[in-house]
Parts: structure tokens; C-alpha cells; sequence
């Protein structure tokens, strides 16, 4: 039973509880007036209507009625009416709606359309203008925006040029740095590197000069392809005697890269399952290592075979190797 006492703040707290409802209410309710002034090319009402509810989100106690910030429509409207209008306003709010659009979980539905198309092509040309003036921060900004649609640009290497302050927002803008990294000298040092006495030894040689995983795996990788070569005798399955005999199958190659990478404190898998090599489909193996929490894919042993291809299989695409390459199990 309810006290009589008690009475006034149940009845306060129905009230706020209506309140919020009424208040979410009219939020989405402008949504749907802005979604109609958006489909009949209403930009400048789009904006104007937009401007409204954000000041109507806060009451006149300063607190919350609703909140906009993981409603996508919300940004989309926004960024999307300053776009068709070429009024994009400061450039770091443009890049502020794109990538909050881009963190929640209906953006693709969004960005695909062809006006954010026109955006990252904005984005692009303002980048280049600003790196010519030298403005380093805001170039930054630029290009990681365009990361986390999966846009890549030649000039993530100018303005981050030491990998320590790389930072880069997806798989497919760090693969692209680090295929297009230069190796020349990590590859000379490598391939100068004599035979030792042991895989730990041999992985010591390689590695010690390094700081970076991405460059010990180069090294590891460069030193396999080109000391050992493929067993088509088909008795040398394992990492010891491949390394000992400088020869062996897939399978060799694939467990002495592991082996060396291990013992090199870098986090790598063995991969098997088949291969197609253009004439029949046979068992095969290759490996992954993972750099800056994201896996990458490599085959030492068709690298081997095929050394004009070195680079082509070292952090291959899982697109492009998955047309002869068929994962089964990773390790």
C-alpha cells in the first residue's frame, strides 16, 4: 500500500516518466519532418530543422530529454544535406559527423551512397592542400578519416613517417602502408646473413637490429625464400630438417617460418587446407602473423618457387589469395 506521504513523488516520477516519453516522442517525430525535407532536396530546411532539435535534446534545468548520438539518421541528415550544399563549415565537424556516422552500426547503409563518394574525394584534395601548407595535425585527421571507410592514400607515409606514431585506422590502410613500405635494407641485411647453428640462432641474426615486428618478419620471410628450396623429393616435412637441409615441403617451410617468428616473440599461425597451382589442387600450408593486432597473410614456400612473386606473397590480400588458397584449419 502507498503512503500518503509518499504520494508526491510517485506522482513526480509518472510525470517524468511522460515527460521523457513526450520528449523522445517529438524527437523522432522531427526526424521523420526532417527525413521528408530531406527526400524532396529541402537542405537548407534539413539543417535549419536539425538546429531545432538539437537545442530542444536539453530542458530548462540544463538536463537531458534524448540523446542523438547513436541515431544515424541523425548524422547522416546532417553531413549528408551540408554535402549536396558544398557548405561543409570547419572540416574537423565534417570529419567529426562521418566518423561518428562511421562508428555506429547502420553507417554502410549511409556512406555507400554516392554523395559520401563526393565527401572522401573532398577529403582527399583537402589533405593534399594541407600537407603543402604543413599542417601536419589537420592532415592527419583527413587521412584517418578516410581509413575507417577503407579510402588509401599515398600520404599516410609523408605525414607519419616513423612507425611509432603510425596510426591507422583499419586492416586494409595498414596493409597498404606496409606493402608499400620500402625493405630495401632490411632485405640486404638478410639475405647477408650467414647460416647459424640453430633456428633461434638464425632468427636472432635476422631480427636483433630491429625494433618493429613487421620488419623482423620481413626479415624471417626474406632469408626463407631465398635459402631454402622446395623438396621435390617430398621427405622433408618438418621445421628442424628443413632448416638443417635447407630444403622441404610446404610443409617445412611453413613450420620453420613459425618456428623462427616464435622464437623471435612474434605472434604467428600455420595455416592449412589446399592450393590450386594452376594444374591440380593439392594439400598445402602457409602461414599468418599478426602485426598491430591485425593478421596478415604470407607463403614463403610458392614465394620460394616463384622468387618474381616475393612480394606479391608477403601480407597478400585474403581476396587475392583466396583464389588458389582454401583455409582449413589456422594454428
Amino acid at each position: 500500500m502507498i503512503k500518503i506521504g509518499s504520494i508526491p513523488k510517485v506522482l513526480l516520477l509518472v510525470c517524468a516518466l511522460l515527460f521523457v516519453c513526450g520528449t523522445a516522442d517529438a524527437a523522432s517525430y522531427s526526424l521523420k519532418k526532417v527525413e521528408k525535407l530531406y527526400a524532396r532536396k529541402k537542405y537548407e530546411k534539413v539543417l535549419a530543422e536539425l538546429r531545432l532539435l538539437e537545442k530542444a535534446r536539453f530542458g530548462k534545468n540544463g538536463r537531458l530529454n534524448f540523446s542523438l548520438r547513436n541515431d544515424a539518421a541523425y548524422y547522416h541528415f546532417k553531413l549528408s544535406s551540408k554535402i549536396y550544399l558544398n557548405r561543409y563549415g570547419s572540416i574537423k565537424e565534417a570529419i567529426g559527423l562521418y566518423e561518428r556516422l562511421l562508428a555506429l552500426d547502420s553507417a554502410r547503409y549511409y556512406t555507400s551512397q554516392q554523395q559520401y563518394e563526393v565527401f572522401r574525394e573532398h577529403l582527399q584534395k583537402t589533405s593534399e592542400v594541407t600537407l603543402r601548407r604543413n599542417q601536419v595535425a589537420i592532415t592527419r585527421k583527413l587521412v584517418d578519416a578516410l581509413a575507417r571507410y577503407g579510402d588509401t592514400t599515398w600520404i599516410y607515409s609523408s605525414v607519419y613517417p616513423k612507425r611509432e606514431t603510425l596510426h591507422l585506422a583499419n586492416k586494409v590502410a595498414l596493409r597498404e602502408y606496409l606493402k608499400k613500405y620500402d625493405y630495401s635494407e632490411i632485405d640486404k641485411k638478410a639475405l647477408a646473413v650467414k647460416k647459424q647453428s640453430s633456428i633461434e640462432n638464425q632468427a636472432w641474426a635476422l631480427t636483433r637490429d630491429y625494433t618493429y615486428d613487421f620488419e623482423k618478419v620481413r626479415a624471417i620471410y626474406i632469408w626463407i625464400v631465398h635459402n631454402i628450396d622446395y623438396d621435390y623429393t617430398y621427405r622433408i616435412y618438418y621445421g628442424d630438417e628443413t632448416f638443417k637441409k635447407n630444403t622441404g615441403v610446404c610443409s617445412g617451410f611453413s613450420y620453420l617460418f613459425k618456428q623462427m617468428c616464435e622464437a623471435a616473440q612474434i605472434k604467428v599461425y600455420r595455416i592449412t587446407g589446399t592450393a590450386f597451382n594452376g594444374i591440380k589442387t593439392d594439400g598445402h600450408a602457409w602461414n599468418a602473423v599478426e602485426i598491430d593486432g591485425e593478421t596478415f597473410l604470407l607463403d614463403s614456400t610458392w614465394a620460394s618457387c616463384v622468387k618474381e612473386k616475393t612480394d606479391y606473397y608477403y601480407f597478400i590480400s585474403e581476396k587475392l589469395l583466396s583464389r588458389t588458397h582454401k583455409a582449413e584449419e589456422m594454428y
